[in-house]
């Protein structure tokens, strides 16, 4: 049996050396992942790859001159858990800024390549959703949905982990019966999932930035793309949009969800009624890191900016902005004060702005300046010299 498992998922390609591990643990990781096997660079491939790994059950150490060393226990229950964990997060670092990551189901109609990105926590019914529909649609992933800025997904058909006795076990997608996956799949509709006990299945509407706010703790390194917001609307806005799935047993969001595909076209593009305000290059702020929050004795003069931010979207009468690696929901006089302060504009100035927008308040001059004070202390806007 050959000492190497081949591993090509996530546009990434992986040469793990499996000789050191106990036959039953190598043979067991070979089943799971033998969809991935196919040797062809994807063109979504990032540069210094195909790599090598080299895999050691726990109570090994590592030899000389060995390159990454993957650590696994030594069962054949436990290991092929840890090795799907690991090899995902090394696919996402390797990644990172290059495509638009959510943690998300991905499934594609047969006859179209029509694909659903299913949105959800762990442990919120993502993979037993996944594998009901992978019955009838093409497995793409159940962890990772990478869209590539054209849209089409990059698939990762990593092994799925079913909890049972004792914890997670990996099953691969033959094993559970699931359709082999595809490589011309693309974005036809993006379903948050909401499992609601007894509820029938239905789509409901998705406020745009609700849906933002959901997705970005299900999304990997997002601050660290260019335009990171405009990417992430594109996948929503692609096909047939972005929906919640309100559903109780997954058997019946079946034929809602092949419905919805069904109506998909590629090229599709479904209008979110929202606008992109990213920084100019003076303004661009640090991916990992919030602007630092101040306090100032503020008066009618005092002159205030909007700090540095990553990217932001406006919505009616909010904002969204991306002030390091977390979002900041701006609503009434907040947005308007943050949208007026593009360049140094003074309290009065503000205080006529918001008046004029929002009308007169017997308490305007107190409420601005609360306002500002907080966006201040906040790191949102900078005081001016």
């Amino acid at each position: 049996m050959s000492a190497s498992l081949r591993v090509n998922t996530l546009a990434t390609r992986w040469e793990v050396d499996v000789s050191r591990l106990p036959e039953d643990v190598a043979g067991r990781l070979r089943t799971l992942w033998a969809a991935t096997a196919a040797w062809t660079p994807d063109r979504s491939e990032p540069p210094g790859f195909p790599r090598r790994l080299v895999a050691h059950t726990l109570d090994q150490l590592p030899g000389e001159g060995d390159d990454e060393c993957v650590l696994l226990p030594a069962d054949a229950d436990s290991a092929p858990y840890a090795f799907s964990g690991m090899l995902t997060l090394k696919a996402i670092s390797a990644q990172a800024g290059r495509l638009t990551m959510l943690h998300a189901s991905a499934l594609a109609l047969p006859e179209s390549g029509a694909s659903v990105l299913l949105v959800a926590a762990s442990g919120t019914g993502k993979t037993t959703a996944a594998t009901r529909l992978g019955r009838d649609l093409d497995y793409l992933t159940d962890e990772t949905a990478a869209v590539r800025d054209d849209l089409s997904i990059v698939p990762h058909p990593k092994p799925l982990s079913i909890v049972g006795p004792g914890g997670k076990h990996e099953r691969s997608p033959a094993e559970l019966g699931l359709r082999p996956h595809r490589d011309d799949a693309w974005v036809g509709a993006t379903l948050l999932l909401d499992r609601v006990a007894g509820e029938s299945a239905r789509l409901e509407p998705m406020p745009i930035l609700e849906a933002v706010i959901q997705a970005i703790p299900q999304s990997s390194s997002l601050p660290s793309q260019d335009a990171p917001f405009a990417r992430l609307l594109a996948v929503f806005g692609a096909g047939r949009g972005v929906h919640r799935l309100v559903y109780g047993e997954v058997e019946e969001a079946v034929p809602v969800v092949l419905d919805l595909l069904r109506s998909a076209r590629r090229g599709e593009r479904t209008d979110l009624g929202v606008e992109l305000l990213p920084p100019p290059p003076d303004r661009r702020g640090t991916p990992w890191s919030a602007h630092p929050g101040a306090e100032a004795d503020l008066t009618a003069g005092t002159r205030v900016r909007r700090a540095p931010w990553v990217d932001a979207v406006g919505c009616e009468d909010e904002v969204l902005v991306l002030n390091g690696p977390q979002p900041v929901r701006l609503l009434g006089i907040g947005a308007t004060t943050w949208l007026a302060a593009s360049e140094p504009t003074s309290l009065a100035d503000l205080l006529a702005i918001v008046v004029d927008t929002h009308g007169t308040h017997p308490e305007a001059d107190r409420l601005v300046g609360e306002a500002v004070a907080a966006l201040v202390s906040q790191g949102m806007l900078t005081v001016e010299a």
